[in-house]
């Protein structure tokens, strides 16, 4: 694992929160329990699940109780990870660096044209200094990736 591939796990845990959060809105939709796409809980709560038989399912009702909870846990896991790359980032002693990797990982921002834009630098020096922040990454924390190799 490189140093780009292992900062890049906190977009995919980012990633798999939302498509979970995309399933528990489709699940609830499906019930006819009322949602808000905004994270908000509506007042009016549904309180009986009821399947195509009209009868309610306790399936129905066990499937979104395991999606919530799952969507919990993975925030919590994300909060936890983001928090360790901060530090972990914070490490280096390069101002420069810092700023780069935490913008481009923690952050999430995609575009280093924009990057540049803001830290008041060119492209294309933003893109050689990420590569080498990468680099330094990697040496400062050693442990993570001794067995690239392997």
């Amino acid at each position: 694992m490189t140093a780009k591939e292992y900062l890049t796990q906190l977009d995919e845990l980012n990633k798999k929160i939302w498509h979970k959060k995309q399933e528990l809105i489709e699940a609830k939709r499906n019930r006819g329990i009322p949602f808000s796409t905004d994270g908000m809980e509506f007042d009016r709560v549904q309180t009986s699940f009821v399947g195509s038989s009209g009868k309610p399912t306790e399936s129905q009702a066990l499937r979104i109780v395991s999606l919530e909870e799952d969507i919990e846990n993975k925030i919590i896991e994300y909060m936890e990870l983001r928090h360790k790359f901060i530090d972990q980032i914070h490490d280096l002693n390069d101002g420069l660096y810092i700023d780069i990797l935490y913008r481009r990982y923690v952050r999430n921002e995609k575009n280093f044209t924009q990057i540049a834009c803001d830290m008041g630098y060119s492209y294309k020096y933003i893109i050689n200094k990420h590569g080498e922040a990468l680099i330094a990454f990697e040496k400062i924390h050693q442990e993570l990736f001794r067995n690239k190799s392997a």
